[in-house]
């Protein structure tokens, strides 16, 4: 679980500072997605939305408006720290589903497997990809082409497609 420390928290509060244009404590949904790509967090429009959802359903219920309530094009600093908080958990959990599946390789515990092993695994898959299929996966993966794959590559690959 990510850990919102004071100097993130601030980190935070800067970019979104950047968008507070009218000086009132709050941003335009518009601009969610920049500040969260300004401090390091992607996010497809799916997940945004889903984490804004869930935001919004919680204010709801809880009737939470700090100060003024803001109009519907707004957020203010305190609801997006809960999607940042939000959108951090998934990836938490994303990764550690990818740890465990990448444990099934990783047999000896080292975060790496080569390449050469990885084919042989794949090969006795289920449902194989065909040669051409695998290149092309390998190719994605070993980013470094070292011929290891290690965790850090397999998450990266995995996330940008």
């Amino acid at each position: 679980m990510s850990v919102l420390t004071p100097e993130k928290i601030t980190e935070i509060r800067v970019h979104f500072g950047t968008f507070d244009t009218k000086g009132n404590g709050s941003i335009s949904h518009d601009d969610i997605d920049i500040v969260l790509r300004a401090i390091g967090t992607t996010v497809t429009a799916e997940d945004l939305q889903v984490a804004r959802r869930a935001v919004q359903e919680e204010a709801d219920k809880a009737n939470d408006f700090v100060g003024q309530p803001q109009s519907s094009n707004e957020i203010t600093f305190n609801d997006f720290l809960k999607i940042w908080q939000r959108l951090q958990n998934e990836d938490d959990a994303l990764e550690e589903q990818l740890r465990i599946a990448f444990s099934v390789f990783d047999y000896e515990g080292k975060q790496e497997v080569s390449v050469e092993y990885f084919k042989q695994c794949m090969a006795k898959a289920t449902d194989p990809l065909p040669p051409e299929g695998l290149e092309e996966l390998i190719r994605e993966v070993d980013i470094d082409g070292d011929g290891q794959i290690d965790f850090w590559e397999l998450k990266k690959a995995l996330l940008r497609s």
